[in-house]
């Protein structure tokens, strides 16, 4: 396995050697105070892949940087083409001082003196808090600050793993949070340039903390002694540019999409979703592409964002396609960038510094719901044998339906198979019916006991089959639909088929539009009479933020002629289908915040809607005309909506046999989704019991199906076991004792599971019979306080028992989730990869962010559902470790590999016995060299020409075999 190199920071000053300390088991550098005059100049390495600026230290972001010691912490510099990169990593700050500043002194022409309105000073504005540029006007005189239109600064006040402020100290996991400052001084603003120098001095400092952190003291006054730093020139492919060429801006010259977008931007953007902003520049007078640097600037109130602005160097080509990402320049939006009003501008800057800056234009990120839904994986195996879907296919739908929806991000919470049991039917629905039922009313009566919500429900439930298809159950579906549950594997849709099933379910609307099929969708039933187009398409340029940005060969421009993911119709290729606006702005209103920022389906039920009585009642349907009514219970609940009439009615009798209440609803036996029509349909109702009720009839039309009659007497339960201070850990028996006065009434059980002494309540199982249930503890969280409860029903009556006295349960370890990389991925080295994991822990619920660790082998790479790491080449096996507060742990690893970006090169021998390569003109590149064609490989400085639309180059070999690879970079 590869190891990932972490810093080292070794000594890069001459004179009395620096030593290394610990103190408090944090590793602590002091650097006693040298002559800076035997100071050797600080030699910057070159980098094709800048440090993202947002004050967060990435593992592999700043490994080649060369490190300066402070006397606080350390300086990291770094440098590509146009900018200069600086972390400051103050160690020993450890409050957060809110009025921290930083100063940046450069002499720009390098005399060793003060230069009025030569030198300058970069520093962060006291009020305004962003970062500006000012003149010296003599010694110790500064003029006042003023904007700087190139160079930018990110502050963190954090602890991380890449630094060691994070770390493992025997068996704990330590933070030491401190104060992170990442700054990019654009090279030209400084009169510099890669292979030129610079004399720098600085200042951090902390009012607060009553820290100063100078290595050059008094360096406002006295030039002297400033450091030395000198830029590395870097061996990117150098292609001449035409002082002829016009470069100017597109009309809608930015496009923000975070999933699908217009060219006018009339998409809404999602507070907290990911985004990428994508700048349209045009070129003339010239017939071969350009070179630009492009610089985005994101302000909000009038004050620049912290890394604004991001800069990206680009070729232009002579014609820009949308559907090429390579063709534009693109930014990946930082986080903090991404709420509220933010006013971008652009300004580009040619080869020959023409610079050209567009209007400002005013976004809006808009803040949704974030939803919860549950999975539950389907078992169609024994107990023993289970058989269930793996977990890479559950991450993949996972990702496809977090970039397609319109909100920032989905809470899923992924349950045992053991709540529905095993050995489940091809079609879950009516198991997950009557789950979904059983989570509710556990939640109304851990409502009631406390007045607050005991957990928090789920929008839907999704059943994850092993194989087949999808199906849903809308409410607009024949009358029968419930909306909160559906299931599948992978239908048409492939990794969208949750996707597809849950949007069936959310359209709540009693026809159904957007929750329905699109028309002419490859045979898809049912649909959509509002669909806008002529066809299935999503008519609209989509975007997948999960691609590599960085891989011209995976798709992240989705064509308009993809289908859209109601539709069966299929592209070919991954992802096969995409959201179209349609669907976009749907699900979008659909997710707007709710009030009092609780979701719309758990408001209801806290808006006083509910009744403390109602009769729940549920049965099944069949394709050949029959019927059955399950026993009803009791219990508090939200009385049902009326259906729409159908020839399917629950009759409410007297004694008489006189229809008290009718209620007619509808079911179809046609599939609505891909599969095999149903051969049978689970319905349930929530109804208030009309006074002088005998019986309860299930009618199809005049004929009966069913009947409940109501008893003179109700029945009895007493829990036997566990009834008070028995130690539960793996199979137990769950038994009671129950009767009924009413010979011929048969008896059927709910069971519940309090973890908390009763103040909240989850299902365990329904419609038992007989008097004993064996349960597997495994499922149950762990607690001191433990009761069940046992619920009975003579098919109308209820009554309920609960343990005598509290027992105990075991505790449980958490369950991590590894979401990406999937097993087997490829990363591209160089590039921020992306960790992202969950954690379920039956006591704690979510666990927080410090609780799961990303770790290959001993070295630590950070913790938190998301981490970000650049790693070389090479195979990798990454764990993500999840510990709960009562310490226990549990871990999930997943193996992938790391390549280099490379790019596709042609290659042919000439007369003269030098190598012709050439490659696309879009892409920036360099030009690696080996002898081996294993490595190293070394970079090759070349000059290259134009042909047509591809980079041409003549090469020497430097060996009898020579191997060339071309390297993409950023």
């Amino acid at each position: 396995m590869n190891s990932i190199q972490f810093h080292t920071l070794r000594p890069e000053v001459e004179g009395r050697r620096a030593s290394w300390r610990r103190y408090g088991g944090l590793l602590t550098l002091f650097l006693l105070t040298a002559s800076l005059q035997a100071q050797k100049p600080l030699e910057s390495k070159f980098t094709h892949r800048p440090p993202r600026i947002d004050g967060k230290i990435d593992v592999g972001e700043w490994d080649e940087a060369t490190r300066f010691r402070l006397e606080n912490g350390y300086l990291g510099i770094l440098n590509d083409r146009k900018r200069a990169y600086f972390l400051l990593n103050v160690w020993d700050q450890t409050r957060d001082d809110p009025a921290d500043y930083l100063w940046l002194t450069f002499d720009v022409n390098r005399d060793k003196q003060i230069t009025p309105e030569e030198d300058v000073n970069f520093a962060l504005d006291p009020l305004k808090r962003t970062f500006g540029i000012q003149s010296y006007l003599g010694i110790g005189r500064l003029s006042p600050l003023r904007p700087t239109l190139r160079s930018s600064v990110a502050a963190r006040f954090d602890s991380f793993a890449a630094d060691g402020s994070t770390r493992f100290e025997g068996r704990q996991l330590t933070f030491r949070p401190h104060r992170v400052w990442e700054t990019a001084i654009d090279l030209r603003e400084i009169k510099s340039r890669a292979g030129g120098a610079a004399r720098l001095g600085l200042r951090v400092a902390s009012p607060a903390s009553k820290l100063t952190l100078e290595p050059v003291r008094s360096f406002t006054t006295d030039f002297t002694q400033l450091l030395e730093v000198e830029f590395h020139p870097g061996s990117l492919v150098e292609i001449a540019a035409d002082a002829n060429a016009v470069l100017d801006f597109q009309s809608d010259f930015l496009e923000v999409t975070q999933s699908v977008q217009t060219r006018q931007n009339t998409i809404p953007l999602v507070a907290g979703k990911p985004a990428i902003a994508r700048v349209y520049i045009s070129v003339s007078n010239t017939p071969r592409s350009q070179p630009v640097w492009v610089y985005l600037h994101g302000r909000r109130g009038g004050l620049e964002l912290p890394g604004s602005p991001l800069l990206r160097y680009h070729r232009v080509p002579t014609t820009v396609r949308r559907e090429v990402l390579a063709d534009t320049p693109w930014f990946t939006l930082p986080d903090t960038w991404l709420s509220g009003t933010v006013e971008f501008q652009v300004r580009i800057e040619d080869a020959f510094d023409r610079e050209k800056t567009s209007a400002p234009l005013a976004l809006t990120f808009h803040p949704r719901q974030r939803p919860l839904i549950w999975i539950v994986p389907v078992n169609h195996g024994s107990a023993t044998d289970p058989v269930v879907v793996s977990d890479s296919e559950i991450a993949s739908q996972m990702a496809y339906l977090r970039a397609t929806y319109p909100v920032a991000d989905v809470d899923f919470v992924i349950q045992p198979w053991t709540v529905l049991g095993p050995n489940m039917p091809a079609d879950p629905i009516p198991q997950l019916r009557a789950y979904h039922g059983n989570v509710v009313l556990a939640w109304l009566l851990g409502w009631f006991f406390s007045g607050s919500s005991p957990f928090d429900l789920p929008l839907q439930i999704y059943g994850f089959t092993s194989s087949g298809g999808g199906s849903s159950d809308p409410v607009w579906y024949a009358g029968s639909g419930h909306g909160y549950v559906a299931r599948g594997y992978r239908g048409t849709s492939q990794e969208g088929t949750m996707a597809h099933e849950i949007n069936h379910n959310l359209d709540r609307s009693t026809t159904g539009t957007w929750g329905r099929h699109v028309p002419g969708g490859c045979g898809a039933a049912g649909p959509d009479s509002a669909w806008p187009y002529e066809n299935d398409d999503i008519n609209e340029f989509g975007f997948d933020t999960r691609a590599d940005l960085t891989d011209t060969e995976e798709r992240s421009v989705i064509p308009s002629q993809w289908p859209d993911f109601m539709s069966y119709c299929q592209s070919g290729e991954l992802p096969t289908k995409w959201i179209s606006p349609y669907r976009y702005l749907a699900l979008y209103n659909f997710f707007a915040p709710a009030p009092g920022g609780v979701a719309l389906h758990q408001a209801r039920l806290q808006a006083g809607e509910v009744e403390q009585s109602l009769l729940h009642i549920s049965g099944r349907l069949f394709r050949d005309g029959t019927g059955r009514l399950f026993p009803i219970l009791i219990q508090p609940g939200v009385p049902s909506e009326v259906p729409p009439a159908g020839p399917y009615a629950l009759e409410f009798r007297d004694t008489a046999g006189k229809a008290l209440h009718r209620l007619a609803f509808d079911v179809s036996f046609e599939s609505l989704c891909e599969d095999e029509p149903p051969e049978e349909v689970a319905f349930d109702f929530q109804v208030i019991n009309p006074p002088g009720t005998a019986s309860i009839v299930l009618l199809f039309k005049d004929k009966l199906l069913d009947r409940i009659i109501v008893s003179p007497n109700g029945p009895t339960v007493t829990v036997t076991a566990p009834n008070g201070g028995e130690q539960w850990d793996g199979i137990q028996t769950i038994s009671w004792k129950a009767a009924d006065l009413d010979r011929g009434d048969d008896l059927a059980f709910t069971i519940q599971y309090s973890p908390d002494d009763g103040r909240s309540w989850l299902p365990v199982a329904d419609r038992v019979t007989g008097l004993r249930y064996t349960v597997d503890t495994t499922r149950l969280p762990g607690s001191t306080r433990a009761r069940i409860r046992l619920l009975a029903t003579d098919g109308f009556h209820t009554a309920q028992d609960d343990s005598d006295k509290p027992f105990t349960v075991a505790g449980k370890p958490p369950q991590p989730f590894i979401l990406q990389p999937r097993e087997n991925d490829q990363g591209v080295a160089g590039q921020s990869l992306q960790f992202v994991g969950e954690a379920k822990d039956l006591e704690d619920g979510a666990l927080p962010e410090t609780a799961l660790r990303w770790s290959h082998g001993d070295q630590l790479l950070g913790t938190g559902r998301l981490v970000v790491a650049r790693l070389p080449e090479g195979s990798y096996e990454v764990t993500l470790t999840a510990t709960d507060s009562a310490g226990n742990e549990a871990a999930q690893r997943v193996r992938f590999d790391v390549r280099a970006p490379l790019g596709r090169l042609a290659a042919a021998l000439a007369p003269d016995g030098r190598v012709r390569l050439s490659w696309a003109g879009n892409l920036n590149a360099v030009l690696e060299s080996a002898t081996e064609v294993t490595g190293p490989y070394r970079e090759t400085p070349v000059k290259a020409v134009l042909e047509g639309d591809n980079v041409v180059v003549n090469v020497q070999p430097m060996a009898a075999h020579t191997f060339y690879r071309l390297l993409l970079v950023d």
